[in-house]
């Protein structure tokens, strides 16, 4: 490197460390080469390294955080409307761990499902369209009427009563706002 070239390049560098090049001696011209040659770069290419792995650790968070969005919006709770081998429709709402809280009746039709959705989207958050009952094991579910009497929905059976009153809360919760989704 070319002496002209490497005192305004270290002054551009280091600007405190000023020394005219008429103080300039081979020794301390060949200390300069050397941190210029060697030292610099590694530290430039260290740096670069450094820059490109806080971008890096930026584009890995922000790829995280869409992810989580993604999986949340993904995972959250929604209807899922499906289509029996017979060729019958049913839906099922799920909570937003996945759990299928609530599982309705089989439909003939596609419309017939998606009218079944919306009534318990309408009655879901209704107290009195509740009803609890016990399967044949004696496990507590429940089940979710229309204002006209006809169940609309069933849960699995739970453990304990408190586990299906919070089965109910989860439909209550959820229901009304649930997306509908097709599965087939």
């Amino acid at each position: 490197m070319r002496q002209d070239t490497l005192l305004p390049m270290w002054n551009a560098l280091f600007p405190s460390i000023f020394v005219p090049a008429c103080q300039l001696n081979t020794d301390y011209v060949f200390f300069v080469s050397i941190l210029t040659n060697l030292v610099l770069p590694l530290y430039l290419v260290t740096f670069s390294y450094l820059k490109t792995m806080k971008r890096l650790t930026y584009f890995t968070t922000l790829t995280l955080f869409a992810f989580l969005l993604m999986s949340t919006a993904a995972n959250a709770q929604s209807f899922e409307l499906s289509k029996a081998k017979d060729g019958q429709f049913y839906f099922n709402l799920k909570a937003t761990n996945g759990q299928v809280i609530l599982t309705s009746e089989m439909y003939t039709t596609k419309a017939a499902a998606e009218n079944g959705i919306a009534s318990v989207q309408k009655n879901a958050s209704t107290d009195a369209r509740y009803e609890v009952r016990k399967n044949k094991k004696g496990e507590p579910y429940f089940v979710l009427k229309a204002a006209n009497g006809q169940i609309i929905g069933t849960s699995e059976g739970y453990s304990s009563d408190a586990a299906c009153k919070n089965g109910m809360e989860s439909v209550k919760k959820n229901g009304p706002t649930a997306k509908t989704k097709q599965t087939f």
